[in-house]
């Protein structure tokens, strides 16, 4: 998500509870830079729990329900043609290893 578009500007500062008028970063947590990289992922971890129990706080775009709409509409029409997960990741590792990755 590119910062400071549209989707950023409704960012609540919790200690005034005023708008903010660009999104919060890192350089609004000064102490974020002493945490470790373990430690920052765990708060990475937090921050994402925070926002999984408020799914509907969280907007889908359109965008992503018309690639749904689509894929939906495409299995409907030809629901044998489903791979299973390991003939997928059989899939993956064969273009993983042509590819030279």
């Amino acid at each position: 998500m590119k910062r400071g578009g549209s989707e950023c500007r409704n960012y609540v500062n919790n200690s005034d509870s005023e708008e903010r008028t660009r999104p919060v970063g890192v350089k609004d947590i000064p102490d974020i830079g002493k945490l470790s990289a373990a430690e920052k992922i765990l708060l990475v971890e937090d921050l994402w729990d925070s926002i999984a129990s408020h799914e509907s706080a969280v907007p889908v775009p359109q965008s992503h329900i018309r690639e749904l709409d689509r894929r939906f509409k495409k299995y409907q029409c030809a629901p044998g043609n489903l791979v299973s997960l390991e003939e997928l990741q059989s899939a993956i590792k064969k273009r993983t290893i042509n590819s030279g990755l």
